[in-house]
């Protein structure tokens, strides 16, 4: 299910890649970390290593990220979330950062705004830039391994 509260977006019950609503006997998933859109597709990190993909259009997908290989791991996807300069503007709250495409981290109630054309934003910094980086990765590999499903 996905909620919009302002401008905020919250991504609950992911359960699987079938469906997005959670077994009315089971437990709700823990509360993610933070999530991360772009194009109209939200993934939602779970520490240690858990990610959800709601797409925008086709089914909604959770899995692991491996430990080690030629993706980003759940240590490294925390690392770059908890990256001082990151937390700094999500303390700040509603930053608006420049870049060539638009993106959204909520964590916690606040948000950063990557935008494509944006009079008045703030140039990112190596480690916005990084995790926005790790973060796009981390959601075109969901895509793919979603679609192979």
């Amino acid at each position: 299910m996905v909620r919009f509260s302002g401008s905020v977006l919250v991504v609950l019950g992911l359960a699987g890649c079938a469906s997005t609503e959670p077994t009315p006997s089971g437990p709700r998933p823990p509360k993610p970390l933070f999530t991360f859109a772009e194009d109209g597709d939200v993934v939602a990190f779970r520490s240690p290593a858990t990610v959800a993909l709601e797409r925008r259009s086709g089914p909604a997908c959770t899995g692991e990220l491996p430990a080690n290989g030629n993706m980003w791991s759940g240590p490294e996807v925390e690392q770059a979330f908890r990256a001082t300069e990151v937390q700094r503007a999500l303390a700040r709250g509603d930053v608006r950062l420049s870049h060539d495409s638009d993106a959204l981290l909520t964590a916690a109630g606040q948000t950063v705004t990557w935008e494509a054309s944006c009079d008045g934003c703030t140039a990112p910094g190596r480690q916005s830039r990084h995790f926005y980086g790790v973060m796009h990765t981390v959601l075109v590999n969901r895509r793919l391994v979603c679609a192979e499903r």
